[in-house]
């Protein structure tokens, strides 16, 4: 039986943390948690803040007291699990150098500032790069999108602690299950043995993970390309808008692929972006961090030239970038074009596939689905009208699913694009239940939304794969490499998928 960690939430604590009530405690502190805490109700971080805000030292009765002022905890919290808890928020601040350090005097615990911090050079020495800030996302601005166009925009759902942890919970099973598939395409596909026949004098490769989500196929191509014996080295890069999800990655990586780093095989890094508007300035960002550190030369660059590149795109994502353009797939193919041309470069990625019979989509995830405007009403960015307390507040579903009329069911549609690219496409659509509107974050005053309309969350395409690969080919950029015989079945929560990867290269 694995040993379960002091800090841990599991079904046999005698204690519950209150999700809302710890991060309306934490508020826009996130910073001061930075480096090595992240902002999750564990008791490691509800001692951390209870001691910085506490303005004397604090016995284990204090702690109890503060938790139970800020309305932060349910259950008993034993003497034991604050004892270990403190422990492990001392060792944690002292490995990262936080800038303030953990003093205990006689059974007294307080914050104080770090009285030495790591030195330059180890500093310098540090081969993995995470740049959490500035925001990919704004409240403001996903607010204005819901409130004046009635649609989710497809990053929104992740940007939030809560809700890419919803979504850690509801697809770490899928993630795991298209591993092997996803990462078996590097040979199955022909990748290998095009980049190296492109540029065998070159040994290193650059690998970006756009939106890697878990990114467990990417950690896994990783490993296999530095392990195969051909002693390649690989300048990585993940981009994505979800602080936590890109956190939680490139902490998966570094403990998965710690000997390699450590070796100088890997410099690893995570930019929170936009990874349509911001990969270049992504790119930029992670090869000035490298110079600083002293790991590349002055003239050098993170992704130089003269090495092939291999960029990821799994999980279906592809045509989620914009909700009304015709011309997303084709967009999202000419920006890496813009960005990484004149040199061996692959795109792989991974879509869900049509099928002949339409599929059947149950409302079982709108608890995630709605997690972000729960969040925007609770900022205060989004008010409704509702007129009596008998009412459910906006966004909150009934527990009995059969009375649940604010999630109409899911309707298959054609999904034809530029190029003769076709599919199908599930909407994911809300149905408000009073008015609502933006409270007043711009000078420009929008009309409410009123009571019925329909508010998309989430789309599902469906490709047909050959119009896929014959329309991307189209816009003479790409040549693609598909293998009809080459899928994958993925058992989700929904039931029984049909997912396929390809790769589109360039041909030099």
């Amino acid at each position: 039986m694995n040993a379960v960690k002091p800090t841990e939430i599991t079904p046999n604590s005698s204690w519950r943390p209150v999700t809302d009530a710890f991060f309306s405690w934490l508020g826009e502190r996130e910073h001061i948690l930075k480096p090595g805490l992240a902002p999750e109700p564990t008791m490691k971080v509800l001692i951390f803040l209870a001691l910085y805000d506490s303005e004397k030292s604090c016995t284990y009765d204090d702690l109890r007291e503060i938790f139970k002022k800020k309305n932060v905890l349910q259950g008993n919290i034993p003497d034991n699990t604050l004892r270990t808890s403190v422990m492990y928020l001392g060792k944690t601040l002292d490995k990262f150098g936080h800038d303030l350090e953990l003093k205990s005097f006689r059974g007294r615990f307080q914050l104080i500032a770090r009285s030495h911090k790591k030195s330059i050079l180890e500093v310098s020495k540090d081969r993995v790069v995470l740049l959490q800030d500035p925001p990919a996302i704004k409240a403001e601005d996903v607010a204005l999108m819901l409130a004046e166009k009635a649609v989710l925009p497809f990053h929104a759902l992740y940007f939030l602690e809560r809700s890419a942890r919803a979504w850690e919970s509801y697809s770490r099973k899928e993630a795991e299950i298209r591993v092997s598939y996803e990462s078996n395409a590097w040979e199955q596909l022909g990748i290998k043995n095009r980049l190296s026949k492109a540029h065998d004098t070159d040994s290193l490769l650059g690998v970006i993970g756009l939106a890697p989500g878990e990114g467990l196929a990417e950690i896994e191509l990783i490993k296999k390309i530095l392990r195969n014996g051909d002693k390649k080295k690989i300048h990585y890069l993940a981009v994505d808008s979800s602080p936590r999800l890109l956190r939680n990655h490139i902490g998966l990586l570094k403990e998965t692929l710690a000997l390699e780093i450590e070796s100088g095989r890997l410099l690893c890094s995570g930019v929170v972006a936009d990874i349509f508007s911001g990969l270049r300035e992504s790119v930029k960002r992670v090869e000035n961090e490298f110079k600083n550190r002293g790991l590349l030369k002055p003239n050098n660059n993170f992704f130089p030239s003269s090495c092939g590149m291999l960029i990821t795109y799994f999980g279906n994502c592809l045509g989620n970038n914009r909700h009304n353009s015709q011309d997303q797939e084709t967009e999202f193919f000419s920006t890496l074009y813009s960005i990484f041309q004149n040199r061996p470069l692959e795109v792989l990625v991974g879509v869900s596939v049509a099928q002949p019979i339409l599929e059947d989509y149950k409302r079982n995830w709108d608890d995630f689905l709605l997690q972000t405007p729960k969040h925007l009403m609770e900022m205060k960015l989004l008010k409704s009208t509702k007129l009596t307390d008998n009412e459910l507040p906006e966004f909150i579903l009934p527990e009995n699913y059969i009375e649940n009329n604010r999630c109409p069911s899911v309707v298959p549609e054609p999904y034809i694009v530029r190029h003769q690219i076709e599919g199908q496409i599930y909407r994911f659509y809300y149905k408000l239940a009073f008015d609502l509107e933006l409270y007043q974050i711009t000078e420009q005053i929008s009309r409410p939304l009123p009571k019925g309309t329909l508010i998309l969350l989430y789309s599902i395409i469906k490709y047909n794969m050959q119009t896929l690969a014959n329309g991307i080919e189209k816009c003479g950029l790409f040549k693609i490499k598909y293998d009809n015989s080459y899928h994958h079945i993925v058992d989700t929560l929904n039931g029984k998928r049909e997912y396929a990867v390809f790769s589109a290269y360039l041909e030099l």
